[in-house]
């Protein structure tokens, strides 16, 4: 839990766009941690931090799309629900899920399917077998998976995978 809250905090502070988290201190520094009083009073410092500059930009009007969009690009290889997304915009599941909607004329499940199915065509161009391709996505039901890249581009992985080799060209 520790861990992945480090996580979105550092996400948090690159998306601050300041000249100290551009070069990477706050990994240098996360590296040189030994114990557990030096991890708690780094934490505190960083989401301090975090929490000081956000500039209203996880509130509910202060929503911006492109944050949404980014942060689910950079989490897209996870297991992305609704509920992490809302938690990170400190919004409701159902009030988030509204304003998505609103803004990108789709759902945020439809959306983050849509994305994960054009990252599995990148994986799968990369020679990543249908079950791995899966499992990077996210997706422990290989049926599932199949499933959605069937109906997202009307062909079976495997199939979409043969026909790339034979004409890589044309993709």
């Amino acid at each position: 839990n520790l861990y992945s809250t480090i996580k979105y905090v550092i996400f948090d502070m690159y998306t601050l766009n300041t000249t100290r988290l551009k070069r990477g201190w706050e990994v240098y520094e996360l590296f040189r941690i030994q114990t557990i009083d030096e991890l708690e009073e780094w934490f505190y410092t960083w989401v301090t931090y975090t929490l000081n500059n956000i500039s209203g930009k996880h509130t509910g009007r202060g929503m911006k799309i492109r944050d949404v969009l980014d942060f689910i690009e950079n989490h897209l290889m996870e297991n992305l629900s609704l509920e992490t997304v809302s938690n990170y915009l400190f919004l409701s599941p159902s009030y988030f899920s509204a304003l998505f909607k609103q803004e990108m004329n789709e759902t945020f499940v439809s959306y983050v399917t849509r994305r994960k199915m054009q990252k599995a065509t990148e994986l799968l161009r990369s020679n990543r077998s249908i079950s791995e391709t899966a499992n990077l996505l996210g997706y422990g039901d290989l049926k599932h998976f199949r499933s959605l890249f069937k109906k997202q581009f009307h062909q079976t992985p495997s199939e979409y995978q043969k026909q790339w080799l034979k004409n890589p060209d044309t993709f």
